[in-house]
């Protein structure tokens, strides 16, 4: 019998790699929807709650948070529903969260501060009116009410923004945003190079980014980009190995890409593809040898992992044939 022709199983080898980085753009492609998906929920949930429908607009924000975690308008606002709700430790949670995510988010400090008050924990209730006024900008309507507040709590505070404390308090905050800016900047050129397939680029980018704003989102963007180009590595070593017969390194190469991406439906059908394409010449070659016990063993294999493939049923009929006579 005639083995698979070589040149047909190796231009699939070839085609790996670029079949499986045009799924990474897919996947790229479908983060975008799924960013464009928690927008439209989070407009329908400001419409519920302009609308007083609480309830509704709690469902539809915790539905956009699950699509996009960034949003950090999200956290606050479903603070401000759980205190409707009557759920102070919910709502102490959600601001904290959007807090951690940025601490410049300033409607969550407030927030806080007046829930805090509410519960008669003052202390804290200041702190963070302290940091809402530090980082306020000049035009903040806000600043007079708390001002109020803090006057009221804190005799000591006359004006806080001309202190030395808060002045340096507002110096940092600046810092920040510039940097969290400059990250945003280098998470966009990253996005970009991901969507032209250079990976080394777009992963220089992620880490400029990361090291300025450690956030989980850029982290997760440096661990995806870091997984391809390890699965990259393997796919081109598995097919080295294979073009020096080396099945057994070529498989454990192939193994090694899947494992990195193992939600990546089409590397794992062509890791299969090229098992049984394995599975069938070792047959191939043991029935040329009349190893013909061996070689059935071996076309089972294929079989399992094809049963409607026609050469490896054919090979299976013919070496069961000659166990028959023997």
């Amino acid at each position: 019998m005639c083995k698979i022709p070589f040149k047909i199983i190796l231009v699939s080898f070839f085609l790996i790699s670029s079949i499986v980085f045009t799924v990474y753009i897919k996947e790229v492609s479908a983060d975008n929807l799924l960013e464009e998906q928690a927008i439209t929920y989070f407009n329908k949930a400001k419409e519920l709650e302009r609308k007083g429908d609480v309830e509704g607009a709690i469902e539809f924000y915790q539905k956009s948070i699950l699509l996009d975690k960034s949003n950090i308008d999200i956290y606050n606002q479903l603070g401000v529903l759980y205190e409707k709700k009557g759920l102070p430790e919910r709502a102490e949670a959600m601001y904290l969260k959007a807090i951690s995510k940025n601490p410049l988010c300033l409607p969550a400090h407030n927030n806080l501060a007046y829930l805090y008050e509410s519960q008669g924990e003052i202390n804290k209730a200041v702190t963070h009116w302290r940091i809402r006024i530090a980082l306020a900008d000049s035009d903040d309507k806000w600043v007079d009410e708390v001002r109020k507040k803090l006057s009221k709590y804190d005799t000591s505070i006359v004006d806080l923004e001309k202190s030395i404390k808060a002045s340096k308090e507002k110096t940092v905050a600046t810092d920040l945003l510039d940097k969290v800016e400059e990250s945003n900047q280098h998470v966009l050129e990253g996005r970009i190079y991901l969507q032209q397939k250079d990976f080394q680029s777009a992963l220089t980018e992620f880490e400029k980014a990361y090291k300025l704003n450690p956030s989980s989102e850029i982290g997760n963007y440096i661990r995806k980009t870091e997984g391809f180009l390890k699965a990259r590595d393997y796919i081109k070593k598995g097919e080295k190995f294979y073009i020096n017969n080396n099945y057994e390194q070529a498989m454990y190469n192939f193994n090694q890409a899947q494992s990195l991406l193992p939600e990546n439906s089409i590397l794992t059908e062509l890791t299969k593809r090229v098992k049984f394409e394995l599975y069938l010449n070792k047959a191939n070659e043991l029935f040329n040898q009349e190893q013909y016990e061996e070689a059935l063993g071996i076309v089972n294999k294929a079989v399992d992992l094809e049963p409607d493939n026609s050469l490896a049923n054919s090979l299976k009929n013919k070496i069961e044939e000659i166990l028959i006579v023997q």
